[in-house]
């Protein structure tokens, strides 16, 4: 018998075949199936349409009918399923801000609109009346400014707002060519007369944030510097967190604290490439809640979709010992 949890992000009635299985409103429902079955979502909303998803086993892999599915493979037959919404048709967009700016190729006029839930956002730019360019935005904009100045003698339009806890920055350059340079979200945004700084935090136990540094060069704005601060240097790891603090160091590039929590003997047996190959490109470190409480669940992308490979780990005085990574 499998194990299957569902998530998903809109609310919604289920049914698991033609029986009731629950209401979906921000949290999960639970159950048991050993072969092929279909789940229907009747959305409780006037934004969403029902759909259904047929999951079946194909080759001992999961298949889902759907591409508004997602799954994440754990161990010991249990899933995770994970369901967008089947979003309603267009709906017409507000403009959010115009500006006019005099530009090194003549005076300019930048429109974004955007704000409705549904909708992308989009920024089109006028030159002298005429359009030259129009742009669509990765995500729905709060506040939105738009500015033009030059960095490092080279002209860009700057829009900005916020995507929740987010800043969001756009830099279209302007010069032979109207082009994007530059688009990101960031918690942090500085601009200066000579570049671009951003400072991203990564969310991990030990307080990392990613700081990137962008330049104009031939009228483009580029990354050439990228590294790591501690916002908080007096973070203090319990025993039980040890293996996540170090998992999460190594995800964001600190090898040297992932260095702190292993022992002399494991630090002296492997180098920094190894230590980084071994594990590859894992995108989340879990509990196992499945298996040894001295492993973790390490997910990765596979496609669309999400696999978890177990991880057991031996700690003597609180320092990593011995790792061993399952196939």
């Amino acid at each position: 018998m499998r194990n299957f949890v569902i998530r998903a992000d809109f609310e919604c009635f289920v049914l698991l075949d033609d029986k009731e299985l629950g209401i979906l409103d921000g949290g999960e429902l639970h159950f048991q199936k050993d072969k092929k079955f279909i789940l229907t979502f009747f959305p409780i909303d006037n934004k969403t349409l029902p759909y259904a998803c047929k999951v079946s086993f194909e080759n001992g892999q999961i298949v889902c009918s759907s591409n508004l599915c997602r799954y994440l493979q754990l161990p010991m037959n249990n899933y995770e399923l994970y369901f967008m919404p089947y979003l309603l048709s267009y709906r017409r967009p507000q403009l959010l801000k115009m500006q006019s700016l005099d530009t090194p190729i003549g005076k300019a006029e930048i429109r974004v609109y955007g704000g409705t839930e549904g909708n992308n956002t989009n920024a089109q730019v006028l030159i002298n009346g005429e359009m030259q360019a129009e742009y669509e935005m990765t995500s729905s904009i709060n506040n939105v400014s738009i500015q033009g100045m030059y960095i490092n003698n080279e002209y860009f339009i700057i829009i900005q707002g916020n995507v929740q806890a987010y800043n969001y920055l756009m830099c279209i350059g302007v010069n032979s060519k109207v082009k994007v340079n530059l688009e990101l979200l960031a918690h942090q945004v500085e601009i200066y007369e000579d570049c671009i700084k951003t400072l991203t935090k990564c969310f991990d136990i030990n307080k990392h944030a990613k700081v990137c540094v962008y330049k104009a060069q031939n009228g483009m704005l580029n990354k050439v510097e990228e590294y790591l601060v501690l916002i908080n240097e007096n973070v203090h790891i319990s025993h039980e967190l040890i293996p996540y603090a170090f998992f999460e160091a190594l995800q964001v590039g600190d090898i040297n604290k992932c260095r702190e929590y292993m022992s002399d003997e494991l630090n002296q047996a492997i180098d920094d490439e190894h230590l980084k190959a071994y594990f590859g490109d894992f995108v989340e470190v879990r509990q196992n809640v499945y298996g040894d409480l001295n492993s973790v669940l390490l997910i990765y992308k596979e496609g669309d979709n999400y696999i978890s490979k177990v991880c057991s780990l031996t700690l003597i005085a609180n320092k990593i010992d011995n790792i061993d990574l399952e196939d």
